[in-house]
């Protein structure tokens, strides 16, 4: 039997439906475990809520089996990992990269270089990812870092898990804004989004300097700052107060998942000045309504989604260079690419046969 280790997150049922519905043979426990963040874990004959790590049953593996870890960024998990590294010389490890785990540490170590703790941690990770025998990542090209700064070494997998976006919803919501754009029911003011959380790796302010040349044009800037580091956020809205005045609309409360998509489909433009791998699902989401979404070419969420796969995204770096105009347009064709990819890769098909890859592969 297969085990899975999976903090609980607001997207994280829909991976339990996905292996209750598909796996049904018991080939699979999945392992959730609370975070503090107020998410309630999925009720499934697959899963099983745990509050300590010691939990786990191994026992229930089998030769050839399968550990999954998704996601190893908290101390708590890369320890426990770490104490149980002798295990997987008889199964296999596979870790599946969230962003945080191969991003956030290094570049704080870059600011706090002799924060031991930090240090320790990325030493024991480092072991874990050498001795791991698949990743599967959000982004094709995470495995050069994995492969770069942790040493790691075995097969990548690309990784997606069942969208929460309610599909239907967004038809309509696309349908109702092309409506209001034909019909020129909708006010000329144009609203961009700015990121997706108030961390630190948005890059706001950088991103708020580049456009602060549109000042004057008749623009608001929808920045949201629900959950992350609050006083960065706190920053953050200062800033774009500063610049932009009261065309700066920072989101500070948490909304439903229609209720973000709804605000989603109202922008028009979207800033994703990330240095990392981040906001998947939000661009996933934007791109399929057809928005003009800029993210960073030294990402490897543009190696992905446009070298790769060929979306049409547009270069964040570019946008202090760019007239207004270039800045708002795009052409058709752009967004009927960027919506078929994403009707695509969202079939819930598609992502089980990622799923399957992974779980046929022996090594």
């Amino acid at each position: 039997m297969n085990i899975h280790l999976i903090e609980k997150q607001k997207f994280t049922d829909k991976f339990i439906e996905l292996i209750d519905y598909n796996y049904p043979d018991s080939s699979n426990i999945v392992y959730e475990y609370e975070t503090g963040a107020g998410f309630e874990c999925k009720k499934a004959s697959c899963a099983k809520s745990i509050t300590r790590l010691s939990d786990i049953d191994f026992s229930l593996l089998g030769e050839d089996d399968k550990f999954f870890v998704h996601a190893f960024y908290t101390t708590k998990t890369i320890r426990f990992i770490y104490r149980n590294i002798h295990r997987f010389k008889k199964y296999q490890l596979v870790l599946i990269c969230w962003g945080a785990d191969i991003y956030d540490a290094r570049f704080a170590l870059e600011n706090h270089k002799f924060d031991f703790k930090l240090r320790f941690h990325e030493y024991l990770k480092r072991r874990i990812i050498k001795c791991c025998d698949i990743f599967m990542t959000f982004a094709c090209a995470d495995y050069e870092i994995i492969t770069k700064y942790y040493g790691g070494h075995g097969k990548q997998f690309d990784c997606l898990y069942p969208s929460n976006a309610n599909l239907e919803l967004l038809d309509k919501l696309k349908n109702d804004y092309e409506l209001e754009i034909g019909n020129s029911f909708r006010n000329n003011t144009f609203k961009i989004l700015l990121g997706n959380s108030a961390t630190k790796t948005n890059l706001h302010i950088q991103a708020l300097d580049a456009m602060a040349k549109f000042s004057d044009e008749d623009i608001e800037i929808i920045c949201p700052l629900s959950y992350g580091d609050k006083e960065y956020g706190k920053k953050v809205v200062d800033y774009g107060k500063s610049v932009f005045k009261e065309k700066f609309k920072p989101i500070l409360d948490y909304m439903s998942t229609d209720d973000y998509s709804r605000l989603l489909n109202s922008v028009d433009v979207a800033v994703f000045n990330h240095n990392r791998q981040q906001g998947t699902g939000n661009i996933e989401i934007l791109a399929y309504l057809g928005k003009k979404l800029y993210i960073r070419s030294d990402t490897t969420t543009w190696k992905h989604y446009v070298i790769r796969d060929g979306c049409k995204f547009f270069d964040a770096k570019l946008i202090e260079k760019m007239s207004f105009n270039d800045f708002i347009s795009m052409k058709k064709d752009d967004v009927s690419i960027n919506e078929e990819y994403f009707r695509k890769i969202w079939d819930i098909n598609y992502v089980k046969s990622l799923w399957d890859k992974v779980m046929e592969y022996r090594g």
